[in-house]
């Protein structure tokens, strides 16, 4: 049976691991009618800083040092008193509508929406669960405690790979069903207007990072312009 909103209403709550980075406030303002928000600022790096938070939000501090925030979302889980939990990295945005959405699709049982990543595109492709075809803005899970997943680090390669795969594998493996939806409704490190000005690196192997992720990848970049630093032997471009 689907959620019976008859006997509890739904609140949803959204748990956001920080570093403190800039983009914080971006991902808050994209959740704000959220039922709860629950910030957990993860000092092990030195912090950043946190922007004004939200009547809704719940603030959390601590230092975990684990990579991918995932300490960070284990204790957003604890501190969540919402009947149903999502997901989200401060560097990401929900689409407009998207809470709404996720707050009308919450149910008894996990539901994967999609999302719109700049170098992969729209995920899912297909409706399974596997590494690289789901991920932490997707979900909308009951607060069941003893019913998720464990969401440990990053380890590709293995049976297991950690993250959110094996966290969502998990909890569906628990609750035993899932509704996949087709809407995206998160953008993950959404692009802002940008001009990125590079060097070749003939003679600046300092800069052969920057070049080389600028070309191959773009990502947040509407133009490239390649300054020829007059290199005693110019490198053709990779466009």
């Amino acid at each position: 049976p689907l959620w019976d909103r008859s006997a509890l209403a739904v609140r949803l709550s959204v748990v956001i691991p920080t570093l403190g980075r800039p983009t914080l406030e971006r991902a808050l303002a994209s959740c704000a009618t959220a039922d709860e928000i629950v910030v957990v600022h993860d000092t092990a790096k030195g912090g950043g800083s946190i922007p004004p938070l939200p009547p809704n939000a719940v603030y959390v501090e601590g230092c975990w040092g684990i990579t991918g925030g995932h300490g960070g979302r284990q204790e957003g889980i604890r501190r969540a008193t919402g009947t149903h939990l999502a997901f989200f990295d401060d560097d990401d945005e929900y689409v407009p509508g998207a809470i709404e959405l996720m707050r009308e699709a919450a149910c008894d049982v996990p539901v994967i929406f999609r999302m719109d990543d700049p170098l992969h595109g729209v995920i899912w492709k297909e409706p399974e669960i596997k590494w690289a075809n789901v991920s932490t803005q997707m979900y909308v899970v009951p607060n069941i405690p003893s019913k998720l997943g464990s969401w440990t680090p990053h380890m590709p390669g293995l049976p297991c790979p950690g993250g959110d795969f094996t966290f969502i594998k998990e909890t569906v493996e628990n609750f035993g069903d899932v509704i996949w939806r087709e809407e995206v409704i998160s953008v993950i490190r959404p692009p802002s207007l940008s001009i990125s000005i590079v060097t070749p690196w003939q003679n600046h192997m300092e800069l052969a990072h920057d070049y080389s992720y600028a070309i191959n990848c773009r990502r947040g970049t509407d133009e490239v312009l390649v300054v020829d630093n007059a290199s005693a032997h110019p490198i053709p471009l990779a466009i």
